[in-house]
């Protein structure tokens, strides 16, 4: 038979014990018996029974008594009183003591069974209802999330979860009093239509708990009844940060931290609307520094990443203050709202500036002219000294474009203007730029036909021996015959040639082909040497010695015949590779040369750990060289270092014999220029053969 529970009976009867166990043995019962309290309540505390029936009147502990002290420590344990008094003090006795039912006597056999079951069924059922209350609010204590239960002035009646756990709101607060006044308002309103209209409403809002980080909470509001919800609070600041994390990198620049070119090109067009509004007027400046990429290649990108970081923190720590624009235009009076002045980074080595409110355009080309004075230098990065220039470019609302596309991109044109003016200078946009950077894309296609076609030519520009006047070297020169515009010099195609990456190419071509045309020379019976100009980024190609090398082998010119000349450019940005592939010729034989020497910034301590044999003086100093003290001073100077540390010297740039007088006079050892003869083609020179 199946075992329904275990049951005690406890009654000093013995009669009643075995009438009882039998009745209920037959109903499918396990039945235990007692004769009175004491063995009672130590059974209970020894075994677990489902039902008690205890006998009212018993010596030594009555039946209350006995139930009274199961309570203590049994409180859902059913007991069921068996008395024969049926008043309804004795009943109420029997509640009070903590009875769950009664069996007046005599006892009603047919009905026991049932009344049993009766019971037990309604323990099992408490018992099931205790197991899932107390799984519910396990689970409600282990969400993240916290849950309340609210009346409709949003009053807690019942806290479960993360927040009730850390004791920060319970039962019996004002939910509403947790918030700022303006949330508060609408977190009623919407708990109101919830209890109203049965939708969920969620509302975002802030907490804040004294002595800890402010909370960015969710709040989740369902209707229960008409006048109770449910709301449910998550913990958002996770998400929050994030998502702010996420903002502020589609914003910004990683690397510098100021705002990116998005970001700019929204203030832009924020501006604009509020320019159309005000008939007012505003410029945005476009810099670039220039040769950049040298940096990089020469001193490592950590370098250039530290050198981008200076000049961004320079911007935007100095356009944060005040009197920063005021002070860099030297006026007493502030031209425009310094606050309101955006700087961003657009990418590589491209910053932007927006200049709210100016007067007219010459105010924003001032502060660009300012702005490259203070951005120079020198920086001190590790331990590099470095000099910036800076391109810019000036475009001007409502004047050049009426949105932030144009307006940037005319800013780029006038930037890319200032690069070809030589650099280091700031240019306002005009509608000829546009037409001369169409101009500037149809050159770089007419440039890379023209290395297919071969129409680009080498030119020879003497160089003689100061003493004896006679030819001992050429310089190559490039050209190229344009079949539109005939014969061009490198000045009109060469800053093309850098920006495309096609300088390397060409410089490989001018480079082959000037030791041929050398070694050709040599077998007519005029051996002279032949120098070529290199391209900082042909010297700084992998593999630039091997095509050296290879131009001498497949010429089969003596490498004492071949001269390279650098830039101080290279000098000053040299990498340990540039250096050892430079010493690595010199080992050769072939001589390095610096050329327009005088013009940069290098210095004795980079000229002395350069691989080194020849200093050109730039024309620069010759042209006034007769009539200028200042040229004469720098020349005899250059020829004091070049002496000392037993360098060759060649002035370029010599047009007359006075020139060449005094160059000889000072201790020039070779001079080049038009006074001894211009730039020709191979075939123009007689002694060809």
């Amino acid at each position: 038979m199946l075992n329904k529970g275990k049951l005690l009976v406890v009654d000093d009867d013995v009669i009643m014990q075995l009438s009882l166990q039998s009745m209920l043995q037959e109903n499918g019962y396990e039945v235990h018996t007692v004769s009175n309290g004491h063995e009672a309540l130590r059974c209970i505390s020894s075994d677990e029974f489902q039902i008690v029936l205890l006998d009212v009147d018993m010596p030594e502990m009555s039946g209350f008594e006995v139930c009274r002290n199961i309570r203590g420590d049994h409180a859902e344990l059913p007991v069921v009183m068996i008395t024969g008094c049926r008043d309804t003090q004795s009943i109420a006795l029997a509640y009070d003591a903590g009875a769950t039912d009664f069996l007046p006597k005599p006892i009603d056999w047919s009905l026991i069974g049932y009344r049993m079951d009766y019971v037990m069924q309604s323990y099992r059922t408490l018992k099931e209802l205790q197991l899932s209350e107390a799984r519910n609010r396990a689970m409600l204590k282990a969400l993240p999330d916290t849950i309340c239960l609210l009346d409709g002035e949003g009053l807690i009646h019942e806290a479960y979860g993360a927040l009730e756990e850390a004791g920060i709101l319970s039962a019996g607060q004002s939910l509403p009093g947790f918030f700022a006044p303006e949330v508060h308002r609408f977190f009623v309103q919407d708990l109101q239509n919830a209890l109203q209209h049965e939708v969920v409403h969620t509302i975002p809002f802030s907490l804040t708990v004294p002595g800890q980080d402010a909370r960015f909470m969710e709040g989740n509001i369902a209707r229960i009844t008409h006048d109770r919800a449910l709301c449910v609070l998550r913990d958002i600041t996770g998400r929050f940060r994030a998502e702010q994390q996420v903002q502020y990198l589609s914003d910004h620049d990683l690397l510098t931290g100021l705002p990116n070119r998005r970001q700019f090109l929204r203030r832009v067009s924020e501006t604009i609307v509020q320019g159309e509004a005000e008939l007012s007027k505003f410029a945005v400046i476009l810099m670039d520094i220039d040769d950049f990429k040298l940096i990089n290649e020469c001193q490592g990108s950590e370098t250039g990443d530290a050198v981008l970081k200076i000049v961004a923190g320079l911007i935007s720590d100095h356009l944060s203050r005040t009197d920063f624009l005021d002070r860099l235009c030297q006026s007493e009076q502030p031209f425009f709202d310094a606050g309101e002045t955006f700087a961003a980074r657009l990418g590589g080595d491209e910053f932007a500036l927006l200049l709210p409110q100016v007067d007219t355009a010459e105010q924003a080309l001032l502060l660009a002219q300012r702005m490259q004075i203070f951005l120079r230098g020198p920086h001190q990065v590790g331990q590099h000294s470095i000099f910036l220039n800076l391109s810019m470019g000036i475009s001007v609302y409502p004047e050049d474009a009426g949105d932030a596309l144009n307006l940037l991109k005319f800013a780029n044109t006038a930037m890319s203007e200032a690069k070809t003016m030589g650099k280091n200078n700031c240019q306002f946009y005009t509608p000829r730029l546009t037409a001369r950077l169409l101009d500037r894309v149809q050159i770089e296609a007419d440039l890379r036909v023209a290395l297919q076609e071969r129409s680009l030519e080498v030119f020879y520009q003497p160089q003689v021996d100061a003493i004896s006047k006679k030819m001992v070297s050429v310089e190559a020169l490039l050209r190229w015959r344009h079949p539109e515009k005939g014969l061009l010099s490198p000045a009109s195609f060469i800053a093309v040639a850098e920006e495309s990456g096609l300088i390397t190419e060409i410089g490989s071509y001018v480079l082959n082909t000037a030791c041929h045309d050398a070694a050709r020379w040599a077998e007519a019976g005029f051996p002279l040497s032949v120098a070529v100009n290199l391209s900082p980024l042909q010297l700084l190609s992998a593999d630039f010695y091997e095509q050296v090398v290879h131009a001498l082998e497949t010429s089969k010119l003596p490498a004492a015949r071949l001269e390279l000349e650098v830039t101080e450019n290279i000098v000053m940005h040299h990498t340990p590779s540039t250096v050892n592939n430079l010493r690595a010729l010199r080992a050769l034989g072939i001589r390095i040369a610096i050329d327009d020497f005088g013009t940069g910034f290098s210095s004795l301590s980079y000229l002395k750990n350069f691989p080194v044999d020849v200093l050109k003086i730039d024309r620069h100093f010759v042209n006034e060289l007769q009539h200028s003290k200042q040229d004469e001073a720098i020349v005899r100077a250059i020829m004091m270092i070049a002496k000392t540390m037993e360098y060759v010297v060649v002035a370029e740039g010599v047009e007359t014999q006075e020139q060449a007088n005094i160059l000889t006079e000072l201790g020039c050892d070779f001079l080049q220029g038009y006074f001894y003869g211009k730039p020709q083609p191979f075939a123009a020179y007689a002694f060809t053969a």
